[in-house]
């Protein structure tokens, strides 16, 4: 795979993962909603115009990221006994893709590089 398709994957993840935790929030209660959008949804947003312009730096704090998305899917998975825990178990799946594909399109680019 080329390195424009591992950045096309990670942009894939990053909105894959906005509309699960979109999801998320909206089945949430009334006082529960805005908070939740606002902790979970919303940053999501923040990497998406350095992933698709392909900056090494942005994909570098996005894999990052993820590793935080990583571990609120899983604990969301854990707790959630309902519906919920199967679109948490899809949010574990993008973040890991999502981390990997920063992870080797910045070994990619680095490689590139010299």
């Amino acid at each position: 795979m080329t390195m424009k398709s591992y950045r096309h994957l990670a942009l894939g993840c990053i909105i894959g993962l906005i509309v699960v935790f979109f999801v998320f929030g909206v089945t949430r209660s009334a006082e529960q909603k805005a908070l939740t959008l606002l902790l979970t949804a919303l940053p999501l947003s923040l990497p998406i115009r350095g992933t698709w312009q392909g900056s090494r730096y942005t994909i570098g704090y996005s894999a990052l990221l993820s590793t935080w998305y990583f571990c609120l899917s899983g604990w969301l998975y854990i707790v959630h006994l309902d519906w919920v825990r199967w679109l948490m178990l899809i949010g574990v799946v993008l973040s890991l893709l999502w981390f990997f594909s920063c992870l080797v399109h910045n070994k990619k680019a680095k490689t590139k590089h010299r």
